[in-house]
């Protein structure tokens, strides 16, 4: 009866399964009867101790598994067993798994934004600035080549000076006198038609000595050389090529010349040298008749005293003094807020004037209102208009 009741007691572990253990894949995983397991570990306490000189040296190296048991695959071991194995160094390890995770597309939860390296911004601002001061180092030198480079030729239409509105071209021969020049001068002032307050060039070429040559333009020397055949050379070679003659439609067609001197003394001192022969010159281009005035006449300061008397009637006579004819040379004057020297008529009327309205620019003109015009122009830019022969 005891002898049953402890065979029933006692434990059978040969039929006694223990759990199934984690193992890093399902085909390691192996299930262990508890037999096994307590043999195994009595052939564990069953061994020699070991000395405390080789427990360091041993406790380093990896027992082996046991048998049926497989070990935890961790990445330390990885490491080791490709050491083991491959004979390849830790950092070599390193490089490769940075590698492997380079080529790795990278998913949009953990993707990062590329941001460049400090140097390299560095880098790139100072190419932008160096390219800066390149960019204005050559827009520099561009401006002075350009600011140096010889003014063109006028040609026909272009506009020297101030703005106008329309251009009258006048073909004379290379070999001109001062009658033919000036006839042609005058014919085409007079056939200039524009409404009110307007200008109009004359510009001036000299034909080609052949049929095939292109004409020339007429510069302010040749012009007043032939005009003026008596003027200094010294004012002459003081005066710039380009000019502009031109006519300002003001109740009758108003000549004007705009000059350009390089010397602002030599240039006043002969205009003043001119005046005794200007008029002459330029005549009757720059020959202008004011209208009449209607004035009062002049009253009489004598008291004519009557006699009451029955003997005698004195005659009661009045007359009119004639007035004295005003200077007819130049004189100075205030012209547009502008020092001036004019000629008037016996009205007081201004019939011819000349001025410099700053040191190079010098205008002779028959008309103060002319003299207006122009300076209110001088503020504005040159505007080129079609050209029309004459």
């Amino acid at each position: 009866m005891d002898q049953d009741q402890n065979s029933k007691n006692s434990l059978d572990l040969n039929n006694i399964l223990l759990p199934k253990k984690d193992a890093p894949s399902v085909d390691s995983a192996q299930r262990v009867d508890a037999g096994t397991l307590m043999q195994q570990e009595q052939a564990a306490t069953l061994k020699p101790p070991v000395s405390s000189s080789d427990s360091v040296s041993r406790s380093s190296v990896t027992p082996p598994p046991q048998e049926g048991i497989a070990p935890l695959q961790t990445f330390q071991g990885d490491i080791a067993s490709a050491i083991g194995n491959k004979g390849v160094s830790v950092v070599s390890i390193a490089a490769a798994e940075a590698n492997r995770r380079g080529t790795q597309p990278v998913s949009q939860d953990s993707q990062i934004t590329n941001t460049p390296a400090p140097h390299t911004l560095r880098n790139i601002v100072f190419a932008l600035i160096g390219l800066l001061f390149v960019a204005g180092a050559v827009g520099a030198l561009a401006y002075i080549v350009l600011s140096n480079a010889p003014l063109p030729q006028q040609q026909a239409g272009a506009t020297p000076f101030i703005s106008i509105d329309n251009t009258n071209t006048i073909s004379v021969e290379p070999t001109v006198k001062a009658p033919g020049l000036m006839q042609r001068l005058v014919s085409a002032k007079n056939s200039v038609s524009i409404s009110l307050g307007l200008i109009a060039q004359l510009y001036v070429e000299q034909t080609g000595t052949t049929t095939a040559a292109e004409p020339t333009y007429m510069s302010a020397q040749t012009l007043l050389s032939t005009l003026a055949p008596e003027l200094s050379d010294t004012f002459v070679r003081n005066v710039s090529p380009v000019y502009l003659l031109g006519v300002h439609s003001f109740g009758v067609n108003q000549p004007f010349l705009i000059l350009k001197v390089d010397s602002y003394e030599q240039g006043y001192a002969g205009m003043l040298a001119w005046e005794k022969g200007i008029k002459k010159d330029l005549a009757p281009l720059f020959t202008y008749v004011p209208a009449p005035k209607i004035t009062k006449p002049a009253q009489n300061p004598i008291a004519v005293a009557t006699s009451t008397t029955a003997t005698s009637t004195p005659s009661l006579a009045t007359s009119t003094p004639e007035l004295p004819p005003l200077q007819t040379g130049f004189t100075d004057a205030v012209v547009q807020n502008h020092d001036a020297r004019v000629t008037v008529d016996q009205y007081g009327t201004v019939n011819f004037l000349w001025t410099f309205l700053d040191r190079q620019t010098l205008v002779i003109t028959t008309n103060p209102d002319t003299l207006r015009e122009i300076i209110a122009r001088l503020k504005q830019s040159p505007i080129l208009y079609k050209t029309t022969s004459q």
